[in-house]
């Protein structure tokens, strides 16, 4: 046997992406609809019940689809159904910080509006390690020339219009200082399992 180092990458905090293929197709009319219908307050937020609004059907039953093909993935055999949801309108100079989803098993963010040079979304590793020797601050921690997946604690994702991201609901997430002028709008959504699925 030859004298090299192997490495097993373990437990993995998993971050899933899929793009709408029909989001272009829907999202001037998904847009005036929810200006027309929904209230946001001062923030850029609306609580609401989107996932049953019957005129976002089509997008609803996609984005729930990719959730439960995600959950297959890690050998979950349950069915998953969206039980809250909100939208952000994101005003010049709001931001998120990092933050939870308590209550719920898998949770999503999906850009209904976005420009790629915007502010990221931030995931933060759940496995954070209290003898790092790097001792990044957060703004080297995303710099190309020090990412390794071995030692990432945060890790970003572009706005991109029509992208869905999917993550267990416990990995924090954030989102940096918004500077575009473009609108960035978002829809998230939480997921628990279907209590009326006879298989759990």
């Amino acid at each position: 046997m030859q004298d090299n180092l192997l490495l097993d990458e373990l437990f993995p905090t998993v971050v899933g992406r899929a793009y709408c293929p029909f989001w272009y197709d829907l999202k001037d009319e998904y847009l005036r609809h929810i200006g027309q219908k929904y209230v946001f307050n001062e923030k850029g937020y609306c609580f609401d019940t989107f996932y049953k609004d019957s005129k976002l059907k089509k997008l609803n039953n996609w984005i729930t689809k990719k959730v439960n093909e995600f959950a297959a993935l890690h050998k979950f055999k349950s069915n998953f159904k969206p039980f809250e949801s909100w939208c952000i309108n994101y005003v010049q100079g709001s931001y998120q910080p990092y933050h939870i989803h308590p209550g719920s098993l898998i949770s999503t963010n999906f850009f209904l509006s976005a420009d790629l040079e915007d502010a990221a979304t931030i995931f933060k590793s759940p496995y954070q390690d209290q003898q790092n020797i790097l001792k990044l601050p957060p703004h080297l921690a995303l710099e190309e020339i020090y990412k390794n997946r071995l030692t990432d604690e945060l890790s970003s994702y572009k706005p991109m219009e029509g992208m869905l991201y999917i993550f267990r609901s416990f990995v924090e997430h954030g989102t940096g200082e918004k500077n575009s002028k473009y609108p960035r709008i978002i829809f998230s959504y939480n997921y628990a399992l279907d209590k009326k699925d006879k298989r759990t």
